[in-house]
């Protein structure tokens, strides 16, 4: 998160970006520490500790149907269309997640309802990340937002290491993989904000889920991995999805 601030502001202060998410109102900021608690921090540790206590395999599909949930926050929250196409396109892109990474990610994993409970949080608060973003994005740009998100996430996660004080300790090999992170979260941080503020909330974030389904595409083309035919179903699926909520 360090690194992407630092990233960020090499071209945010030149261009005036950083001003910008200096002066945003109070409202701005308390919208983005919303959509940065519910998706970096709390979000994303939910289903950390779900995926430990079930597996991912069982995680995954529960938490993956968050995009549905954000389509049905965008309608009732923030008075977005509900047009037939983009539920349906909402709806196939978590039955695509949900047959790829059930089928990409078999392991031991075992029913426990408190497991089922944490990814079904990890999906609330991820849906609710992209409802904190919709109005935030109404008073800043999508390069101010970030300026205000990875600072604030980095604060936080700096309080949790002083706290818990973490034995790992960061070698060379780790440090280069941090910042070939930093570089990838950043570009796609970007984007997905982007994507919110130009097609809206609903359609952005189901947009934004659809990771999987290029991952097994990859998978299949660069490592040579079968895809079965659960997978190609869950590809279809992500296609069609896709389509209905672009067009």
């Amino acid at each position: 998160m360090l690194l992407c601030a630092a990233l960020l502001a090499l071209y945010a202060w030149p261009t005036g970006a950083l001003q910008r998410a200096l002066e945003a109102p109070a409202e701005a900021w308390l919208l983005l520490l919303g959509s940065t608690l519910c998706s970096m921090g709390v979000g994303d540790t939910m289903y950390f500790l779900a995926a430990a206590r079930i597996g991912v395999t069982r995680a995954l599909p529960v938490a993956a149907s968050f995009p549905l949930l954000t389509t049905i926050g965008a309608v009732v929250l923030l008075h977005e269309t509900a047009t037939l196409q983009v539920l349906l396109g909402s709806g196939l892109v978590v039955m695509a997640v949900a047959l790829i990474g059930g089928e990409r990610a078999r392991d031991g994993g075992r029913n426990d309802v408190i497991g089922l409970v944490l990814a079904g949080l990890a999906a609330c608060l991820w849906a609710g990340s992209g409802l904190f973003l919709g109005p935030a994005l109404q008073f800043v740009d999508p390069v101010a937002g970030n300026m205000i998100r990875f600072p604030v996430a980095t604060v936080l996660f700096c309080l949790y290491i002083a706290v818990r004080q973490p034995h790992e300790r960061l070698d060379r090999r780790l440090v280069l993989l941090s910042v070939a992170a930093a570089v990838g979260t950043l570009a796609s941080s970007m984007m997905f904000l982007g994507g919110i503020a130009g097609a809206g909330v609903a359609r952005g974030v189901a947009l934004n889920a659809i990771s999987p389904v290029f991952s097994a595409m990859q998978a299949a083309l660069l490592l040579r991995e079968r895809i079965s035919r659960r997978t190609s179903a869950g590809i279809l699926a992500s296609v069609v999805g896709t389509i209905l909520l672009v067009v």
